[in-house]
């Protein structure tokens, strides 16, 4: 399946922020969908679990380049690479919800699509995106008027790649900079909540430091 943007395939971060960005060339189903839900928004996240559920390769090309020219493929078995680090991704359009009254938060989010949900010792934490959300505010005050604690401006870093707790270096680099900020790590990300004016900050150090830098 071949799916034309003005965008020529997915790059290593956001090109309006970072000019350095490269294209990537190739991604696995997994790569993929961890920076649709990280915040790219090149391909979404519903049409790349269609497709890794049915073995479609998708490429994502330009339609302001030569046909068959360019752009990045999405499929089962990319080549290696010689870092661990595919692409970093900032984001500024999250809502964080903690709560230790659990049944009435998922209850008012029973229809929302959640980036994440993760058990603390305070109780629970959300996570979606004001995009998914046809009346944010409305929704922010029914949860406050619940005893949730809100934060309607929070924004987030993910640094994307595979075995990122493997590779001393990058863990290392990834972990300095996170030191402080509330982070979790799965197997194909790693992201960290920070203040929105801190994203494109934060985003552009660790490009500059994980992927422009020579392997």
């Amino acid at each position: 399946c071949e799916i034309y943007s003005d965008v020529d395939g997915v790059h290593t971060a956001d090109p309006q922020v970072i000019s350095d960005a490269k294209r990537i060339d190739a991604l696995s189903y997994d790569e993929a969908e961890d920076l649709a839900r990280a915040g790219a928004k090149v391909l979404h996240r519903d049409a790349l679990a269609w497709a890794r559920r049915h073995g479609v390769a998708l490429y994502a090309r330009s339609s302001f380049v030569p046909e068959g020219q360019g752009g990045t493929v999405i499929r089962l078995n990319p080549p290696e690479r010689l870092r661990s680090v595919v692409a970093v991704v900032g984001r500024r359009d999250l809502v964080r919800v903690q709560s230790v009254n659990i049944e009435s938060v998922e209850d008012a989010l029973s229809e929302v699509a959640c980036v994440s949900r993760t058990e603390t010792r305070e109780g629970v934490e959300w996570l979606f995106s004001k995009e998914d959300v046809a009346a944010v505010e409305t929704l922010c005050e029914q949860l406050s008027s619940q005893g949730a604690d809100v934060d309607p401006a929070c924004g987030s870093v993910t640094v994307i790649g595979s075995g990122l707790g493997e590779d001393s270096d990058a863990y290392g680099i990834i972990r300095a900079h996170f030191s402080g900020l509330p982070s979790r790590m799965g197997t194909f990300g790693w992201m960290a909540l920070v203040p929105v004016d801190r994203v494109d900050e934060l985003t552009c150090v660790l490009h500059r430091t994980l992927i422009e830098s020579e392997p």
